[in-house]
């Protein structure tokens, strides 16, 4: 071949080569430079919760070529411990992104993204700024951050107590339980004790002086979702050991409760809900929580899921978390009484249908909601709507009821009276419980009961009345939900409050304009006022403790009379009964613990008497 001719070969195979090179550059090369609009940069938020967060920046090409080998920078203060799907490295608070495998190619009208892992402080995440894009400056589209799930001291229950007791020793557990859907990481309790705790199991803890921290590790370092932590403490003390107080988490007051408080709710709670529509926008509803245990629940906190958005509740404390819904009785309705129930009213909007909330749970117990119906209102609904009449069987038409109606009684009704849970130890404290049974053929619609309490007898909190004071005089007035007693029927309420070392009946008994008399449920000689309940009430060690699968304890009572001794679960569930008997005043009742068939953890048993006391001591099965 020629020379020429080889010359003119060699400059065609120079300019294909380099056409083949120029069409598969990048974008970047192939066209110059690339712009703010050909790279649009989205940052969303996945979760943020428990000091965490995790989030995607999305990168969409806009242009009709591939990019490839792409960098991208960004500045961030929020410590970040991962970005995944990409090589990345850090100087300081500025980070830069280099895709890798799949996200190492935009197509074109194509999109990749990788994920953000990191600390946040509170629970608002930072949003990258500082954006560039192969060295182009670019903008970071925010999308919208998720409503964010702040879990804290006001969320949890906590309870700690005292286990077994000896003569300079003692021993203790506390328990943290989450109610929430979402659980709670890298937590930290501080707690005072006036008693040396010398031991704490299951967690990293420091001592100061008389404050401790306790922060989770392995196993208590998640408390998950639905569920609870619990650990154990050992110490010695100088005459009595001393409950943990002064509770904190995460920096915000905590209250510990007693572990009744743990077991005292049933796995039976009825739920109802009633709406009315007001217009084609607008609902009103009504929740009935009804409690149909033997005894009072002290707190209870409601959870569910509602489609239907809610404004306004009244009467009680609540949040809202991406259509779950948290509520907390407080003030008058704080407290369910045995039999009994309570009612908040609920406003809010709505697009098409209220449909019925779902995934209920109380105290972390699940539970169901009945919808009761749903009714069309032309006029607002009043504040206070009464509880609507219970189902029942239908009455004798010649039966005065308060469903029916019929005459009012002239005669007086019974009223008895009782002290429960009195103190002769600081903190001096009692709680009273007055019935007032109507066994006349009328009705009485409406009542008023007066009396007055002993010097140095102070009223602290009352429930299911009005109450009133002046001096030491007490007007106790029915509510509309137990202004109506029917012949044989009966309502109570109750009153807790302090005394100065004297305690002794109401006095003064008046039921509307007329005297009356207060029965006493049971009788104590009036020289042994520190006996009004049984001077004895015990509920013995278990041995062994930790047990497999069998323990030995024994119950005394001071009084005789009708004893259960039930096992439940730190969850709120009843696991058996252990003993139920009658036991008599002076002799123990040596009761035998079966552990067979239950799975390893920490129990509560309950033993609670005729006379209206109760005991609690923990006990952990170890298979």
């Amino acid at each position: 071949m020629p020379a020429i001719h080889r010359y003119i070969s060699l400059l065609f195979l120079l300019a294909g080569t380099a056409i083949g090179a120029w069409a598969r550059a990048p974008l970047s090369q192939a066209y110059g430079a690339l712009s703010s609009a050909d790279v649009r940069v989205v940052y969303n938020v996945e979760s943020a919760r428990s000091g965490r967060f995790i989030s995607h920046v999305m990168l969409t090409n806009m242009t009709p070529a591939p990019i490839e080998n792409w960098i991208m920078s960004f500045q961030m203060d929020a410590p970040v411990t991962a970005i995944e799907h990409v090589s990345w490295s850090q100087v300081g608070t500025i980070y830069d992104v280099q895709g890798s495998g799949r996200t190492k190619r935009i197509e074109p009208g194509d999109m990749v993204w990788f994920t953000i892992n990191g600390l946040i402080n509170g629970y608002a995440v930072e949003t990258p700024r500082s954006c560039t894009f192969n060295n182009v400056a670019c903008t970071i589209e925010a999308a919208p951050m998720p409503e964010p799930v702040i879990v804290g001291a006001q969320d949890l229950m906590f309870s700690a107590w005292i286990a077994d007791e000896g003569v300079t020793t003692f021993a203790g557990h506390i328990i943290i339980q989450n109610p929430t859907d979402y659980p709670v990481e890298n937590w930290t309790l501080t707690f005072s004790s006036g008693s040396l705790i010398t031991e704490i199991n299951h967690v990293d803890w420091v001592r100061s002086g008389s404050s401790y921290s306790v922060s989770g590790t392995a196993w208590t370092s998640t408390i998950p979702a639905s569920g609870f932590v619990w650990f154990d403490f050992r110490g010695v003390h100088t005459g009595e050991a001393q409950l943990p107080s002064a509770c904190s988490f995460g920096g915000v007051a905590c209250e510990f409760m007693e572990p009744d408080r743990l077991i005292e709710i049933c796995c039976n709670f009825e739920v109802r809900v009633e709406v009315y529509y007001v217009d084609d926008n607008t609902f009103r509803a009504v929740f009935f929580v009804e409690n149909p245990d033997v005894n009072h629940l002290d707190f209870w906190k409601l959870r569910f899921s509602w489609t239907a958005n809610v404004t306004e509740m009244d009467g009680v404390k609540w949040t809202r978390s991406t259509g779950k819904y948290t509520v907390i009785g407080e003030g008058p309705k704080k407290r369910i009484l045995a039999g009994r129930d309570v009612w908040f009213e609920v406003r809010g909007t709505y697009t098409d249908v209220v449909e019925a909330p779902e995934n209920c749970s109380i105290n972390s117990v699940w539970c169901t909601i009945e919808s009761i119906g749903t009714s069309t209102i032309i006029e607002e609904p009043e504040q206070d709507k009464p509880d609507p009449p219970k189902p029942g069987p239908e009455p004798d038409p010649g039966t005065p009821s308060c469903e029916s109606g019929g005459p009012e009684t002239s005669l007086l009704p019974d009223i008895k009276f009782t002290f429960l849970n009195v103190t002769t130890t600081a903190p001096l404290r009692y709680i009273g419980l007055v019935e007032i049974s109507n066994n006349t053929d009328g009705l009485i619609l409406g009542w008023r009961l007066g009396f007055r309490l002993l010097d140095g007898m102070t009223v602290t909190r009352f429930w299911n009345g009005l109450m009133t004071t002046s001096g030491d005089g007490y007007l106790v007035v029915n509510t509309e939900n137990n202004e109506c007693i029917a012949p044989g029927k009966s309502v109570s309420f109750g009153f807790e409050g302090a005394h100065n070392g004297n305690f002794a009946d109401p006095i003064g008994c008046l039921f509307d304009t007329r005297s009356c008399i207060f029965q006493r449920q049971y009788t104590v000689a009036t020289e042994e006022q520190d006996a009004v309940l049984p001077d004895e009430f015990e509920l013995g060690p278990v041995y062994p403790n930790p047990f497999n699968p069998v323990a030995r304890f024994e119950v005394r009572v001071g009084h005789t009379q009708q004893v259960l001794v039930e096992l439940w679960d730190v969850q709120g569930r009843r696991a058996g009964t252990v003993f139920r008997g009658m036991a008599t005043a002076g002799a123990p009742v040596r009761i035998r613990l079966n552990g067979e068939g239950l799975a390893s953890g920490l129990y509560l048993l309950r033993m609670t008497g005729s006379l209206g006391l109760s005991a609690t001591r923990s006990v952990v099965l170890q298979k």
